[in-house]
Formats: structure tokens, sequence, C-alpha cells
């Protein structure tokens, strides 16, 4: 018996890697979602994690910085 693939959907997801309740530190939303300035996650509302072990948006960092000088 031979078997043709007409149609083949595929789905992904993927999460980072830090604790599930885990919330920015500035804007207070959680990680899966976005930071209020980005439209998607992923690559650019990319995660930085500080020394102190609290984890933040990359652009809500660049915006508050930007916002002290």
């Amino acid at each position: 018996m031979k078997v043709t693939i007409k149609k083949w959907n595929t789905v992904a997801t993927w999460r980072w890697d830090i604790p599930e309740d885990d919330v920015c530190g500035i804007c207070q939303v959680h990680f899966d979602g976005t930071c209020p300035t980005c439209k998607y996650p992923g690559d650019d509302c990319s995660l930085l994690s500080g020394k102190c072990g609290h984890n933040f948006h990359m652009v809500r960092v660049h915006l508050s910085l930007s916002l002290l000088s």
C-alpha cells in the first residue's frame, strides 16, 4: 500500500528558560507575552538577566536608561 501526504500543518511552541511565574522587574509583564513596547515575543523582545538574579525585557531597560540621561 502506498500513502501520499497531500498537506502537512506544523505547530511549534517555545519558552524562555526561566521560572513560569517570573515577570519583568520594570513593566511587571510575564515573559510569555511581550513588554508594552513590542508586538511579538522573541529576539526582538529579548531578556536580560541582572547580577541580582532578576530578569528584564531588554527594550524596557533601554527605555529606562534613556529616560535617566
